[in-house]
């Protein structure tokens, strides 16, 4: 009997194959082949179904499947393609009765409830899912398993049929915590995801303590030691233990002087320590404690970092917007700003992080600041940048300037003259810096073709003519020809197609 399923099976599998390559009548005529000999072969007719079901023959399909459904198939291979049957057909429901029946006729199958889970899940039928989970928990005591009806509780709360229903969210939310704090008190837990998931019940319940205490307690120090730093700070924050979160921030500084979001975090818990009045030991509760600790990481870093740097300025930046007086500063804003740039002007981000705290720059000293910086690149109509780092600062000062309305202020006459500088500028950078990139790489000198287009924006609605924005579209064209993958200017394209009415150009842009 054995030899024979065993052939039957090797006949079948070639049909399997040729079914999902797409060779649908050759997979039909073998199955009809194999089923002329051994007409009741149910993993033989599930197939036959399948393949009716790819020739778009649903109704004969449909009557095969029903005669298989009569007959409360149990062999797996037989379940597997008569779940692919019901997926093509958008039949999940029927899915989970396939494999609750068979499950019925072998109630200590662990495969088959399995399964059935799945199905349910398919569905989100979270109450099944819980039911079979804990059926499989029983017949098998694993934690994976424990662990698939915790979260089918949580499931409930979140998204089932009660999820509105406040009081009844609560009730399962909690049911949760219970089932795994009986793990906890058993010293049952195996894995950080088990970890994970138990920090996420506390978190949907607000317990924000508890969950602190769990995150600090001995069993998630063993199973989940790299938890990341964002959890806890999050949770100090909420319970606002600004004292701790400080002490934390400044460890983690410490050994990742770079990292700009720490240093928002303990910049803000400095300034909330002041609010508060409150003095906890080895905390910096005042900008003077603040600003030290910065520039002690400043002189201790080998290699320049930025964020010690933008953590300086956002200070003083927290420091203007809460009225602190000019004495006690650490210096001009726009001397700082000048410092930084005259650090990192080489590197493509410097603008934007400069963009960040322009705002707090006095009107009346913006025109004045970026002449600064255009003066810092010693670059004049006669002289072009020596290498990419000169450019890339010469760009970064240009930009800056658009940042401060240097460009609003111009003539047309001018404006036309500083695109003629700027296609020029491109020209050289591509020529002398821009050779042999990859395909997926944009080019160092392509902001100043950015910058040239955007001048040709302000001369089409200073002139309130088209043929700025023509012109800006040839330029844009050749960018991209030497840049195929730069999205700025694709984006401009696309603008510019639109605003002169141009949509078949803008349609094969987005293809």
């Amino acid at each position: 009997m054995q030899n024979v399923e065993l052939v039957v099976e090797r006949r079948l599998r070639p049909i399997f194959e040729s079914i999902e390559i797409g060779n649908y009548k050759k997979a039909l005529q073998d199955v009809e082949k194999v089923l002329k000999k051994n007409p009741t072969i149910q993993c033989g007719r599930a197939l036959k179904a399948w393949a009716y079901i790819r020739l778009g023959r649903d109704e004969e399909s449909a009557t095969l499947i029903k005669a298989l459904e009569a007959e409360t198939p149990s062999e797996s291979t037989t379940l597997h393609v008569m779940t692919l049957c019901y997926k093509e057909t958008d039949q999940l429901d029927k899915i989970c009765a396939l494999f609750t029946n068979a499950s019925k006729l072998h109630p200590g199958n662990e495969e088959l409830l399995s399964q059935l889970f799945i199905a349910h899940m398919r569905v989100n039928d979270f109450k099944a899912q819980q039911t079979v989970a804990l059926q499989l928990y029983k017949l098998k005591p694993r934690n994976p398993f424990y662990f698939w009806a915790v979260m089918s509780v949580v499931l409930q709360a979140l998204r089932g049929p009660d999820r509105n229903d406040q009081q009844k969210s609560k009730l399962l939310l909690s049911l949760a915590q219970r089932m795994v704090d009986k793990l906890i008190a058993e010293n049952k837990l195996e894995a950080s995801q088990e970890v994970q998931l138990y920090l996420q019940i506390l978190q949907y319940q607000e317990k924000y303590q508890e969950m602190l205490e769990f995150l600090e307690g001995s069993v998630c120090q063993k199973l989940y030691p790299g938890a990341p730093h964002s959890i806890k700070i999050d949770l100090l924050k909420r319970l606002n233990k600004w004292g701790d979160l400080n002490k934390l921030m400044k460890t983690l500084l410490e050994a990742d002087p770079d990292r700009w979001d720490y240093y928002q975090d303990y910049i803000q818990s400095t300034f909330e320590l002041i609010k508060s009045q409150e003095k906890p030991p080895e905390t910096d509760h005042t900008v003077d404690m603040c600003h030290e600790f910065i520039c002690g990481i400043m002189e201790s870093q080998p290699r320049k970092h930025r964020g010690p740097y933008l953590a300086r300025l956002e200070l003083n930046r927290l420091m203007v917007e809460n009225r602190y007086d000019r004495e006690q500063l650490f210096g001009e804003l726009t001397d700082l700003l000048l410092d930084y740039f005259r650090m990192f002007g080489d590197k493509t981000c410097c603008a934007n992080d400069l963009k960040l705290f322009l705002e707090y720059v006095e009107p009346a000293k913006r025109p004045g600041f970026a002449a600064k910086l255009m003066q810092e690149c010693r670059i004049n109509p006669v002289t072009l940048p020596s290498n990419k780092e000169h450019m890339q600062r010469h760009i970064c000062s240009l930009q800056i300037a658009r940042f401060c309305g240097a460009h609003a202020a111009l003539t047309e006459e001018h404006l036309t003259a500083l695109y003629t500088a700027l296609t020029l500028h491109y020209e050289h950078g591509f020529s002398a810096f821009g050779q042999g990139l990859l395909p997926t790489d944009m080019g160092p000198s392509d902001p100043y073709a950015l910058l040239a287009v955007h001048i040709m924006y302000d001369r089409a609605w200073y002139l309130q003519r088209s043929e700025p924005l023509v012109e800006a579209l040839c330029l844009l064209h050749h960018l991209l020809s030497n840049s195929i993958n730069n999205f700025h200017a694709k984006l401009l394209a696309l603008q510019a197609f639109h605003r002169l009415g141009l949509l078949e150009a803008a349609h094969k842009m987005y293809e």
